[in-house]
């Protein structure tokens, strides 16, 4: 596989990556307004029912989104341009 070849392959891991990073601020945004709805439908003592998990899976899927484009996508980046 020559060097064009090899970029061409990193710029389609990188879309690739990105609709995965989309897919996954979707998905932390879904949860966040469900965590939203849930504490207003459902609040015990003003607190959403198991608003604790939701804000922890939030948290992790903002940790999946900053290595995807801190880490993964820079890394790919530098393939493509050294």
């Amino acid at each position: 596989m020559n060097d064009e070849e090899k970029k061409a392959r990193y710029r389609d891991i990188i879309y690739r990556v990105k609709i995965i990073n989309n897919q996954v601020f979707n998905l932390s945004n879904d949860i966040s307004s469900t965590n939203k709805t849930i504490k207003n439908s459902f609040s015990i003592d003003h607190k959403g029912v198991e608003e604790d998990t939701m804000i922890e899976i939030g948290n992790e899927l903002q940790e999946i989104i900053s290595t995807l484009n801190n880490t993964v996508i820079s890394s790919l980046n530098n393939k493509i341009y050294n």
